[in-house]
């Protein structure tokens, strides 16, 4: 599952997104370093000694890499965790020195300090992907180290200054060595520079910057072609209310590619025709994200020209929603000039269907003399631990008997319709609601009501589907069903299992039933009679691919493995390496 990698890759990132405040970080440094003075002939120096030069190279760094990614927070926790290694080799070594030669307590500061540059230069480097931003601050703040040291400790700056030299260059040329081998891996993986690659995620998952990650994509994306159909509904006002399917998913995550095409559409289509949108998840897999936000903006403006280029349906057959059951799963269909395909889950969890499922139910439709037909995916059974089984000749079979249902039931007659949408602040990304919120339709047709309810969401905790369906038929509703579009605008906004919120996990079921059920009963009086259009457009977009995102989380993950094993070595070495050449120096 592409959310399940997402995860584990934003794992990699979790330090970075859960830091304390800078006040807090800023005051470990403190802490640190009087700690740590206590190990000096002058503890208010040795404060000073040790603090200092963590603070001066978290504000170089944010001032040589100015943005988003190193904020003055994530620069004061890298500081503070490369003070943290410092002070435990300078106890160590300064220990060992005391024991031993007491003249060798002076040289235990500088030797600790290379240790602080290699810590800070690698995780800058990862973050920056450049050797100079990267080694610039530490490097820097550790010259004010030795100078301060000379002074407390009372030995030749000259011997201090060239120590300081031997063993900085000794620790770049380690961590630099380490970073070669993790980029060689990361260049046999995925035929890319991995620190590169790292920090494309990190601006997208950091700054909310995915330019750079989007620009891997399109490295690796294939051209498919994308449908959208919209089905209009009319009234003498005007423009009532739009569906709308599209045969692009909704990924991949966060703010990347198509991740929030269900806002999107909603937007462009309410700000330019009036209305209501219902933009409902059709078959499409991860293989159809689009690669970058200019990609899944083509099939924003495409679904604008089907809705633009709307046929009116004379006298179009009408029916009832009726359903058929296959295994374990539930298709239904109702007749609103067009076939409209309500795919549902009874024991397992939702899944993405493949785009040829819903082609071959299009052109069964064709078939039979509509103008087209709706397929939707209702993405509203969130089984996280069921493992999906997708039986697509059941699923067929299903959907083929409830269109002939439907066509049994199916007369030429006036249709009303009444939409309304709900926001509110507390339904929130963080607890997995998208942009577009919640929206509702309920189609009368003979005096029988069906209620569609779409959440802006990613999947649907099946005892609040089953609460709301329940509420809400016991309200006066013939029929119901809850759709959620699977937005990935919710995915990847910070660490937690499998990357996102499923809709109820964390919202209270019965604030959210009552808000739905009063917008649901005041549109039963508000139904009026429309008339309905159909439109269609084809856009040729790029998309992410069978392998495209997979290859590069795979290639990240490899790397992020070498590097927990390369990087504690290189720690290691810089700090024997540096101990080691006191004695020659």
């Amino acid at each position: 599952m592409m959310e399940v990698k997402v995860e584990r890759a934003v794992k990699s990132y979790e330090l970075l997104f859960s830091l304390p405040s800078q006040e807090k970080l800023a005051l470990t440094i403190a802490i640190l370093g009087a700690v740590l003075g206590l190990a000096t002939p002058q503890p208010t120096l040795g404060l000073i000694l040790f603090s200092l030069p963590a603070y001066l190279s978290a504000l170089l760094s944010v001032k040589i890499n100015p943005g988003k990614v190193l904020t003055i927070k994530r620069s004061l926790g890298i500081s503070a965790i490369a003070l943290t290694l410092q002070g435990t080799l300078y106890l160590s070594v300064w220990l060992v020195a005391k024991s031993l030669t007491p003249d060798l307590e002076a040289y235990a500061i500088i030797v600790s300090g290379a240790l602080f540059t290699s810590l800070s230069t690698s995780v800058l480097f990862w973050l920056t992907g450049s050797y100079m931003k990267a080694t610039a601050p530490p490097v820097t703040a550790q010259s004010l180290t030795t100078i301060l040291a000379s002074h407390i400790f009372i030995f030749d700056p000259l011997i201090a200054i060239r120590l300081f030299l031997t063993v900085q260059v000794a620790a770049l040329i380690i961590t630099y060595s380490g970073a070669l081998l993790i980029n060689r891996a990361g260049l046999k993986a995925a035929g890319r520079k991995v620190f590169g690659l790292f920090k494309s995620f990190a601006y997208t998952w950091l700054a909310d910057e995915p330019d750079m990650l989007e620009n891997e994509l399109l490295q690796v994306s294939s051209e498919e072609e994308v449908s959208v159909t919209t089905l209009l509904f009319k009234s003498q006002k005007g423009l009532e209310g739009v569906f709308i399917t599209y045969t692009a998913h909704p990924g991949p995550f966060r703010n990347l590619g198509g991740s929030n095409l269900p806002s999107r559409l909603v937007q462009t289509l309410e700000g330019n025709l009036g209305g209501l949108a219902l933009p409902f998840h059709s078959t499409a897999t991860h293989r159809l994200d689009p690669a970058s936000r200019l990609e899944a903006e083509k099939v924003v403006e495409a679904a604008l020209r089907a809705a633009q280029k709307a046929v009116k349906l004379e006298e179009p057959y009408v029916s009832p929603y009726v359903c058929a059951e296959e295994q374990n799963l539930q298709v239904c269909c109702q007749l609103l000039g067009i076939p409209v395909f309500t795919v549902t889950w009874t024991s397992q969890g939702a899944e993405d269907l493949p785009v040829e499922v819903g082609e071959k139910l299009r052109q069964k439709s064709r078939e039979k003399g509509f103008k087209d037909a709706l397929v939707i995916e209702a993405h509203n059974m969130y089984l996280p631990e069921a493992q999906p089984t997708i039986h697509l000749e059941a699923l067929t079979q299903a959907a083929y008997k409830s269109l002939s249902l439907a066509e049994k039931k199916a007369f030429k007659t006036r249709l009303k319709a009444a939409f309304a949408s709900i926001k509110d602040p507390e339904f929130s990304k963080e607890r997995g609601f998208g942009e577009a919120g919640i929206r509702l339709a309920v189609i009368e047709v003979s005096g029988r009501k069906h209620l569609y309810v779409l959440i802006d969401g990613n999947n649907l905790q099946p005892s609040l589907r089953w609460k709301l369906k329940d509420e809400l038929l016991n309200t006066g509703f013939d029929t119901c069903e809850v759709y959620t579009t699977d937005t990935h605008s919710v995915v990847a906004l910070k660490p937690m299992k499998r990357g996102y919120r499923a809709i109820g996990e964390e919202v209270d079921h019965n604030t959210l039933v009552s808000r739905i059920r009063d917008v649901a009963k005041s549109l039963r009086e508000n139904l009026v009679e429309v008339e309905v259009e159909v439109g269609e457009a084809k856009v040729k977009i790029k998309t992410i691919g069978e392998k495209g995102l997979s290859q590069l989380l795979q290639a990240l993950e490899e790397c992020l493995r070498l590097a927990k094993i390369t990087l504690p070595a290189t720690y290691a070495l810089t700090a024997v390496l540096s101990s080691i050449l006191v004695f020659f120096l």
